[in-house]
Order: structure tokens, then sequence, then C-alpha cells
């Protein structure tokens, strides 16, 4: 708690810092995209293109905190609330299954590749390297399919009435997953050159990571009354991402590929769960039961 009252100080009495930050990160990004169109002032764009990025970053954050630090004074479970007793409608039911064929899909089409691709050791080689090529689309239409499946869970959740500032948040934040997820799909080809497509892929593969770690948290504590086990499980993978996803940059190359895979298990072993977790009926504390 000690903790907590200098964060509300700073972000109630001084706004005006996230605030300038996020206009300075917005600014910095636009004239970073103008550099970046000649060939000569690309590099001074791609850091302005970073500062930007994290200017921008911390100006969403902090409003963020702003207003889920003022919602929570006047929330009480609400989530859980509209949430308990309720059975599945139609429409969730379909949302799961989307998300099931979706994580499927991507699990076959990451199998498939490894079939048809000639020599490509999935050990050492990354799934980008399955997007090269004249079989590049079927790595495409997993990662497609995984990105319907994640605006599935978002618009299952939303069918469910999960409010709360906490639950809201997560939502949107799914669906920008799935957003991510196609776009990386259509710069996969780029990973590993020069270019300006390898540039938009790395930056969506970070982003991805840092939205998979903020919507693990924030769906743990929105449904931590309701479903406290799935929500500790939720928080536990969330944990793990912050601590494993950093370490792919330091992983022996030839190890890439399996730990690239290991990573993508944890987000879809999770994507899963969320369909589990819209088939439960509300008022279960421990793990969600059909």
């Amino acid at each position: 708690m000690s903790l907590m009252k200098p964060l509300h100080l700073l972000l109630k009495e001084y706004q005006w810092v996230h605030l300038s930050l996020g206009l300075v990160g917005n600014v910095s990004f636009v004239v970073g995209s103008v550099l970046y169109l000649f060939t000569d002032l690309q590099t001074q764009g791609t850091w302005l293109f970073i500062i930007g990025s994290s200017g921008m970053l911390i100006g969403a954050l902090g409003s963020a905190l702003v207003k889920f630090t003022r919602a929570e004074r006047n929330e009480t479970g609400s989530g859980s609330r509209h949430w308990a007793g309720s059975s599945p409608s139609g429409f969730s039911l379909l949302c799961v299954v989307i998300g099931i064929l979706g994580c499927l899909g991507l699990v076959i089409a990451n199998v498939a590749g490894i079939i048809v691709v000639e020599r490509h050791d999935p050990i050492s080689e990354t799934i980008s390297a399955l997007a090269a090529g004249e079989h590049a689309w079927i790595q495409d239409l997993g990662l497609d399919l995984f990105a319907l499946a994640l605006i599935a869970c978002a618009f299952g959740l939303l069918n469910r009435n999960l409010t709360g500032s906490a639950g809201r948040i997560a939502i949107v934040l799914l669906v920008l997953l799935g957003l991510d997820v196609i776009v990386i799909a259509e710069h996969n080809q780029y990973a590993g050159q020069d270019n300006r497509g390898a540039v938009i892929h790395t930056y969506c593969v970070y982003l991805f990571g840092l939205l998979f770690a903020l919507t693990t948290l924030l769906l743990s504590r929105a449904l931590w009354r309701l479903f406290r086990d799935w929500s500790r499980f939720s928080l536990s993978v969330g944990l793990i991402w912050i601590a494993a996803a950093p370490l792919f940059f330091v992983v022996p190359t030839r190890w890439d590929g399996a730990y690239e895979r290991f990573l993508g298990l944890m987000v879809i072993a999770w994507t899963i769960s969320v369909c589990w977790l819209l088939l439960a009926r509300g008022g279960h504390r421990h793990f969600p039961a059909a």
C-alpha cells in the first residue's frame, strides 16, 4: 500500500507529466515517419520511432491507470456480478469454436510447414522462416486464424458482460493482440532482412510481447473474485512470460526455433483457457467447470 500512495499521487497530481510525454511521443512518431521516407535519414527516423513509441506508451499507460484508480473507488467486483450465474449464449459458444479452431489452425500450420518446407530445422530456425517461399501461405494462414481466435475471445468476454476497468482494458488489448498478429503475418517474410518490412515486423513482435503480458495480468485481476484458480493461472502465465520472453534474445541461435515455439505454446495454452472460461457458469472460485 505504501508503494501505491506515491504512485497514485504521481498519476493524479502530476498528470501533465505522462500527458506531456504522450504528446512528445506522438510528435516524435510523426516526425520519424516523415524522416523514414528518405533513405539517408532512416536511422534518425528509426530512433524517433523508438522515442515516440516509448512516449506514447507512457502516456497511454498513465491515462489508463488514472481512469483505473478512479473507477476502482466505485467498483466492488462489478465484473463478477454481471457474469455470476449466467450460462454461455449462442454467440459465446461461437466465439469458443472460433477460438479453439484458431489455436488448432496455428499448430497444424506450423507442423505442416515443418513437413513441406525443405531443410527446415524447427529447433534452430524460427517460425518466421516458414513464412518465406512458395509455402509461406501456410504459416500466414495459421497466424491469421490465431488472430481471429484472439479477437473471438475478446468478443466472447464482452458478450459475457465482463465489466470493470481491468476487464474492459483486457478486452481492448485482446483485440489489439489479434490485429498485431495479422500485421506480423503479413510481414513475416521480411524477418531478418534489412528493410522497412523487417522493421515493422520487429516492432510488432515487441508489441505482441508487451500486449500479451498486460492482457494476462489485467484479465487475472478482472476475474479474481469470480474464478480464483483461473486468475492464478493467468497471473502465473503473465509473470512467466515477462521473465521468459526477453530471454529469447540471449538464447543460443541453435535453440531459437525451439524456444520461440515454447513461448508460442504458452500463448496458445492461455488462449484455450480463455475459451474454457467462456463456457463456465459464474459463481465458482475454483477453476471453471463448463
